[in-house]
């Protein structure tokens, strides 16, 4: 299965080939990083209970704090909680902003989730497995992700009035924790996107183009700060739609949350919201993927400030990358024909010269659903089939990134 790869602007993605002084200094991290968790691990016994006590530990280490900083920073989450267990300065540090915004910069951890009815599933990109890690024993309608924290939506039945409302809650993967968000009266035409403005401070995003189910047509969105707990009104002017619908998928970089958008005349383009600025922005698309017609098209984060957009047209493929802020220029770095590889509602992740792609694919009969991770690349692309099972819905996905960041 390989198609005619061309690949431009490779510059864009090629890793800068380390020196010899930070070989070095990887190499000796890594030794840190082996003497630490050795550390960690003299604390306990066979059953992997804590033994010893902290201090006989840290008076061996002989470890400068700043290396031992940029060790923890390139830990995964899991790692930093159970060091926290052996040593209350990291403890404290696991604790601090600053610390835990350069380990969210620096994390290699990345995640597809994916939303099948009331569970959330986990695909690690690194073992491939996929496992079950939460049920909230409510259909989920939506799912977006910012800096580690997600934003779910859900369905609920009321027996009393025998109808369904909707719920929204912010999650913490990572730390297992989960707050529902005070609201009533949400609808199911409701669009959710979380996000962060430039103090850190975190919102999510509430929009309509009408409340049909509650017989309102009028377009209204409103900001809920998850500090102050407060719900604000938010201007939204309705001169265009939101793309997909029911399979809306908002992704956040920086302090902006994008989604596609089109406009009454079917002329495609970006829509964001600055968290900050409180507003909704418009940009452009790449002009070839702006023009009307049927087509694919996905957003995803690409590094920590740039934006990527994957879009499919018969059987052609191309991925354009831009950096995000007041100018966009979108560049153009693969294009894939041949094969029709990205399916109706993707989630993607740039690693390097290759792209990664969440995939469920539902069988003729519509009995059973493959989760498939599709890999392209410039020799082509490789199927990976990872699990299989009784097909009853579509599905959501979305992708994730390990954070330190505590629930607000």
């Amino acid at each position: 299965m390989v198609g005619k790869i061309v690949l431009e602007t490779g510059d864009i993605l090629s890793p800068p080939k380390p020196d010899e002084n930070s070989r070095k200094m990887v190499t000796s991290e890594s030794q840190a990083a082996d003497d630490l968790k050795a550390k960690g691990d003299m604390l306990k016994d066979s059953s992997g209970d804590l033994i010893g006590n902290e201090e006989s530990v840290v008076s061996e280490k002989n470890i400068p704090q700043d290396l031992i900083e940029l060790i923890l920073q390139r830990l995964p989450v899991k790692s930093i909680f159970r060091f926290k267990l052996t040593c209350k300065d990291w403890r404290s540090l696991s604790t601090l902003p600053r610390f835990i915004y350069k380990h969210l910069e620096v994390s290699q951890r990345r995640l597809f989730l994916h939303i099948r009815g009331s569970q959330v599933w986990q695909l690690d990109l690194e073992s491939l497995t996929y496992s079950r890690i939460q049920d909230f024993g409510e259909e989920i309608g939506s799912i977006s992700h910012c800096d580690g924290l997600v934003l779910l939506s859900t369905s609920c039945y009321d027996p009393s009035t025998k109808t369904l409302s909707r719920r929204i809650a912010i999650w913490s993967c990572s730390q297992g924790a989960c707050a529902w968000i005070p609201r009533i009266g949400l609808s199911f035409y409701d669009f959710y996107c979380l996000g962060r403005d430039s103090k850190k401070s975190y919102k999510l995003l509430r929009f309509t183009h009408g409340r049909y189910d509650q017989d309102d047509f009028e377009a209204e969105a409103e900001l809920y700060d998850l500090e102050s707990h407060r719900w604000k009104t938010v201007e939204i002017i309705d001169d265009w739609i939101t793309h997909g619908n029911g399979n809306f998928g908002a992704v956040s970089v920086e302090t902006s949350s994008y989604w596609v958008a089109a406009t009454e005349e079917g002329k495609y383009f970006g829509q964001s919201f600055d968290f900050t600025a409180e507003c909704f922005r418009a940009i452009t698309l790449p002009q070839t993927l702006a023009l009307s017609g049927e087509k694919t098209l996905a957003l995803s984060p690409f590094e920590h400030q740039k934006l990527s957009i994957l879009c499919q047209i018969a059987d052609k493929t191309e991925l354009w990358i831009t950096q995000v802020g007041d100018v966009v220029n979108w560049e153009r770095f693969l294009v894939f024909t041949g094969h029709q590889l990205i399916p109706q509602n993707p989630t993607f992740l740039i690693m390097e010269k290759m792209v990664k792609v969440f995939c469920e694919e539902v069988t003729v009969d519509r009995s059973f659903a493959k989760i498939r991770i599709r890999q392209i690349g410039q020799g082509g692309f490789e199927d990976t089939q990872i699990a299989q099972y009784q097909f009853d819905r579509h599905t959501r996905s979305c992708l994730y990134t390990e954070s330190l960041v505590p629930l607000p």
